[in-house]
């Protein structure tokens, strides 16, 4: 309960933030922690200066409390652990196009809902857009300095 609360609040913080003379380029410039997902997926983010993005899947063992590189869904791994992926992104207006070995689609595309700072933290929020350019899931994320998904706070908080 207190999870969703803190999310929710997250999530409406956001949606105050002013697009007009921000450069969500230079906002979304660093190393992001994912907060966790439901199903446990608390990936890292590296956007990097010169349009590339490093990609590291982490996932939360919410069961044995403990943290697995790469992405497991319902108790088994998709695919071969991997350490990153690198991909490429294009920003234009709030929309953040990333895609994989330069394809002329992208293969996610993200809306920027904002950066918002709580206390220290510095928090920014995005949203999977489908190919109809529908809404679908929105993730939230804490800046770090750091390629360690934030799991064990979640952890000892259930």
């Amino acid at each position: 309960m207190k999870k969703a609360l803190v999310v929710g609040v997250l999530t409406l913080s956001f949606c105050g933030y002013g697009f007009a003379g921000s450069n969500i380029k230079d906002d979304i410039i660093g190393t992001w922690a994912m907060l966790p997902t439901i199903e446990g997926f608390a990936n890292v983010i590296e956007f990097r200066p010169d349009n590339t993005e490093y990609f590291y899947p982490f996932t939360c063992d919410w069961d044995n409390r403990k943290v697995i590189k790469g992405t497991m869904y319902k108790g088994k791994m998709i695919g071969e652990p991997v350490e990153k992926y690198i991909y490429t992104h294009t920003i234009s207006d709030d929309l953040i196009s990333v895609t994989f070995n330069n394809e002329k689609e992208p293969f996610i595309t993200l809306k920027f809902k904002g950066i918002e700072k709580v206390g220290r933290k510095t928090f920014m929020n995005l949203t999977k857009i489908d190919k109809l350019g529908n809404e679908e899931i929105n993730f939230s994320y804490v800046k770090t300095d750091k390629i360690q998904p934030v799991c064990p706070p979640y952890f000892e908080k259930e």
